[in-house]
């Protein structure tokens, strides 16, 4: 990722408090782990969108509050002329609506300012992947043309739409023999309807046609296409001269199968972001008395969006070495987790966890040899693809989120990976806010009961000694006041 600037990333951070942004420099350059990330500072977002245009940033951290113009509106600047640029808004201002509004602007990621170092841990971790996605994405984008270009299969056809030939990248895309299709109609190829494929010959071929035709449609693909479902395809179609004036028919031909897949994946993963916010904000504003069901509606929400089979929060206890189901959801009816889980009984998994690492599994026999202990736990659990995420609070690994399918198996992109880590991020902030509310609320009620004590304790000798001033006062015998100091 260096590009000779002497870092990995390169991070802009805005805020308006001087003291606050040379603090979150050092944590974040020390925190990146094995990245080499650079952090330079702004005070202003208009200071900001200058060095923007003056200076290479991979990321930008911004505060919401800030006196010229506020995060949301700093953003909105940003986004007009980077429109893919990662931005991430920390804040200690936060609320339901500022997070709202700020994934609506455009927000990579947003995160709230809490008290304590490990919140920059964090936050150097969602640097440094909202950076590895956005460079991911920018290469797909840059060699993507190129490689369609590459996969494309050109053939021609004559007057009335045969094939009269087909280069290899066709036969091979489309499992045909060459052989096999010269001389057929090249709508006789489609798997279902061929109107799609007959109605852009037709207009290319006719007067006044356009320079070219596109269409999509699904073949039905010949005996050597190497995959078992339909052949998505798109195709252009365009006239070309010939000697006798016959219309004749160029075309390309693209499987575009993959293509969808991938857009339903981002599909997939649009609504899977939607639902962490929404899940998020709603965990942000909950009550003390309401978190517990706000967490399960989280994971019931994330596991209906995500087609998972059940959804569990653990929290660890390291003086026992023993895990400890506190929430969970399940759709159907499928076998629940186990209650409680030892070190000894998944050893492998709980290492882990334990270095913060996210663990996922295609299936359980992708197991090494090694965790034939995890492998135990699980199989007895009926799992089958697995996603288990670490909850970390102040350095320590506080419990573990697992999210999986029953006895099949099933694929986890990184993205996916990502989010289920922020859902256990924003249950672990959630519990620990109500650790301390509680916390609070019994140190209050011992105050309470302390000071209901000292006022019992100290309400009749101040009554004594108040009664015997006023007898001395009222007959003048000081006699009394001896009496009221004793």
């Amino acid at each position: 990722m260096d590009d000779g600037s002497g870092a990995d990333v390169r991070v802009l951070h805005v805020d308006d408090e001087p003291s606050l942004t040379d603090l979150v420099s050092i944590y974040l350059e020390r925190e990146a782990g094995d990245v080499d990330l650079s952090v330079s500072t702004s005070n202003s977002g208009a200071d900001a969108l200058e060095r923007l245009r003056q200076e290479q940033v991979d990321c930008v951290v911004s505060d919401y509050d800030m006196p010229d113009i506020d995060g949301l509106e700093f953003l909105r600047a940003v986004r007009s002329e980077h429109p893919d640029l990662p931005f991430i808004l920390f804040t200690g201002k936060g609320s339901e609506e500022v997070a709202r509004d700020a994934f609506r602007v455009g927000a990579t990621d947003y995160m709230q300012k809490d008290t304590g170092t490990d919140q920059y841990t964090v936050l150097a971790n969602r640097v440094v992947n909202a950076v590895s996605q956005y460079r991911a994405k920018a290469a797909s984008e840059r060699y993507g043309t190129a490689i369609e270009v590459l996969d494309s299969g050109v053939y021609s056809l004559d007057s009335s739409g045969r094939f009269t030939s087909a280069d290899g990248v066709f036969c091979e895309l489309t499992g045909y023999d060459r052989e096999a299709i010269i001389g057929r109609e090249f709508a006789d190829l489609a798997a279902e309807s061929d109107d799609e494929i007959r109605a852009a010959f037709e207009r290319v071929v006719a007067p006044d046609a356009p320079d070219t035709e596109r269409f999509e449609t699904v073949l039905s693909p010949g005996p050597a296409y190497p995959h078992d479902d339909d052949l998505l395809c798109e195709g252009h179609l365009a006239l070309r001269p010939t000697e006798d004036d016959e219309p004749a028919v160029i075309g390309t031909l693209q499987d575009v199968t993959e293509r969808r897949r991938r857009r339903n994946r981002l599909r997939y993963e649009t609504r899977l972001k939607d639902a962490v916010l929404d899940t998020s904000t709603s965990l942000m504003s909950a009550e003390t008395d309401e978190i517990g069901t706000k967490i399960e509606w989280t994971l019931q929400s994330v596991g209906e969006v995500a087609d998972l089979d059940r959804c569990s929060v653990y929290l660890y206890d390291d003086e026992t070495n023993v895990a400890a189901l506190m929430h969970d959801w399940r759709g159907g009816d499928p076998r629940e987790h186990p209650a409680r889980v030892a070190l000894e009984d998944a050893r492998w998994l709980v290492e882990r966890l334990h270095r913060f690492e996210n663990v996922r599994l295609h299936r359980v026999s992708d197991l090494p040899p090694e965790a034939s202990d995890t492998k135990r736990v699980l199989t007895d659990a009926e799992t089958g693809g697995f996603v288990a995420v670490p909850m970390v609070s102040k350095w320590a690994l506080v419990g573990f989120v697992v999210f999986d399918v029953v006895e099949t198996s099933r694929s986890w992109t990184d993205t996916e990976v990502d989010l289920l880590r922020s859902v256990a991020n924003n249950v672990t902030h959630t519990l620990a806010r109500q650790r301390r509310e509680r916390e609070l609320q019994r140190q209050n009620d011992r105050l309470e009961e302390f000071a209901s004590v000292v006022s019992h304790d100290l309400r009749n000798p101040l009554n004594v000694a108040k009664g015997f001033v006023e007898l001395a006062r009222e007959e003048d015998d000081v006699a009394y006041l001896d009496r009221a100091l004793d």
